[in-house]
């Protein structure tokens, strides 16, 4: 496993004491040459870590896995139609780092929430749609687990 930083409660500048703590916007990742493995992710990475936030598969393992190196919006990019800040959906806290499998797995994500008020909330409502979003990549897993064996079954 990488040692990056967990996608959840990280979100806070450190000073004094807890209660002085204030939760910061990242900014964009910088877009290098736009794609995630030469661009963008690699932001990501440096903030998080290489392992999927959703499956834990470690993608700085092998070159193969490497190039399953995926980024994905935390809370969906289509939120922004639903009133979300563009900026805050764009933000590094809004990114992490997942593996092709998941991040197809989870393309059909939608949430039904309304815009909170301030960057704490948003913090909240993401580290819940983390979890969400966890927990349907395991299911999908286990589902496409059970059909490749199925298939590989079938297939001798």
């Amino acid at each position: 496993m990488n040692a990056g930083r967990e996608p959840t409660r990280i979100d806070i500048v450190e000073t004094e004491t807890e209660a002085d703590a204030v939760p910061v916007w990242l900014g964009r990742p910088a877009q290098g040459d736009g794609t995630c493995r030469g661009g963008y992710g690699a932001a990501v990475v440096a903030y998080y870590g290489a392992d999927c936030a959703y499956c834990g598969r470690d993608l700085s393992e092998t070159y193969e896995s490497w190039l399953d190196l995926s980024v994905d919006h935390v809370v969906p990019r289509n939120a922004v139609g639903a009133g979300f800040p563009a900026e805050w959906i764009e933000d590094l806290h809004n990114h992490v780092p997942c593996c092709r499998a998941c991040n197809e797995f989870l393309n059909g994500f939608r949430m039904a929430t309304e815009v909170p008020a301030d960057i704490i909330g948003f913090l909240a409502l993401r580290d819940s749609v983390l979890e969400a979003k966890r927990a349907r990549a395991e299911d999908r897993h286990r589902r496409e687990r059970q059909n490749y064996q199925r298939w590989k079954a079938g297939s001798r």
